[in-house]
This record gives structure tokens, sequence and C-alpha cells, in this order.
């Protein structure tokens, strides 16, 4: 895990609650709760015993949710939405 405060941790698990919970959907009601509670150890000690997970695999389980839920996918720009005859009013070259 990288090193976040206790504090982040929870504040991205509460933004993402949705996503954890998809990703690690072994994870209780109850666990989800403890997590948020305790520090950040809590959270690996649960992937490890909900999983069977080593430390190692702890890690690539979490940078995994990190990089496909909350990084996400990089989106291409917006395509301007306005029409041909509007384009020179809102998209001058």
């Amino acid at each position: 895990m990288n090193k976040i405060t206790t504090q982040q941790l929870h504040v991205l698990l509460k933004q993402f609650q949705v996503g954890f919970r998809l990703a690690f959907p072994k994870l209780t009601d109850q666990d989800y709760a403890a997590i948020l509670a305790g520090e950040g150890e809590t959270l690996l000690t649960l992937l490890q015993a909900r999983y069977g997970y080593t430390p190692g695999q702890v890690k690539e389980a979490w940078n995994d949710f990190v990089l496909r839920i909350v990084d996400g996918p990089r989106m291409p720009m917006p395509v301007t939405l306005c029409s041909p005859a509007d384009r020179q009013l809102c998209c001058p070259s």
C-alpha cells in the first residue's frame, strides 16, 4: 500500500465506496465499517483474512483498485457539441 494517512484512506474509501465494494465483494458491511473506524492496517488485515492474500497480493489488489477505480481511464478531450453553423462563434480557429 502506498504511504497515505489513515484519514486519506477513509476519505478515499468514502468517495469511491461503490467501486471499492464492487472490487472487494468478500468484505462485509461490518468489515467496511471496521476499515472506516480503524487504522490503515485494518484494510490490510481484512483483505488478507477474506481473500487469503499475502502482503504482496494485498498491495497488488490495492494498487489495481486505485488504478482502475480511483485514477480510472483517462478521458479524451471533449468534442465540441456546437452546430457547424455556430462553430465560428464557439470554436474560432
